[in-house]
């Protein structure tokens, strides 16, 4: 591997690994929708109204993007599309991308493992769980199963040998 690769292999693994946000307030509205329909949402309580900003969002992700993100403002806007899903939130422009696009997968993983059988996909239909999804995606991912190592068997010390 050249240089380059290994340095843009080590940049994936940090956002994949995902720096701790350091101030919940920083992301001032989150939410998951299905199409144009916002099932959850997570609003700061410093930033209120933002449920209709977020809704144009929505209406508007672009469609041949996995992510996108875009900064205006002092606002950062990230998305994270997982059709039929779109993992929004809207953040401080301080957050980088290393912290909310990581923070967005872990609410996709949150909310896909609590999806019912037959779930029903209506306007905050989600909202209940939301509170719980939010508190799960800002807690720091576990360390890489590559990065854990057995514990070392202890030292013996060695015998000496008689002649």
């Amino acid at each position: 591997m050249d240089g380059e690769s290994v340095a843009n292999k080590e940049n994936w693994n940090a956002i994949e690994m995902g720096e701790m946000i350091p101030d919940p307030e920083l992301i001032q509205y989150a939410c998951i929708a299905r199409s144009r329909t916002i099932l959850g949402q997570h609003q700061s309580e410093k930033e209120e109204s933002m449920e209709s900003l977020a809704a144009e969002c929505v209406a508007e992700a672009p469609p041949n993007h996995s992510m996108f993100s875009h900064t205006v403002d002092n606002r950062s806007f990230t998305f994270l599309i997982e059709p039929p899903f779109v993992f929004f939130a809207i953040c401080h422009h301080s957050l980088m991308k290393s912290q909310t696009l990581p923070f967005l997968r872990r609410l996709s993983h949150s909310f896909r493992h609590t999806l019912p059988a037959k779930p029903h996909f209506a306007h905050l239909s989600f909202q209940p769980r939301f509170p719980s999804l939010f508190a799960d995606a800002l807690r720091p991912p576990p360390p890489p199963s590559s990065l854990l190592r057995p514990p070392l068997p202890p030292t013996l010390p060695q015998e000496e040998e008689v002649p």
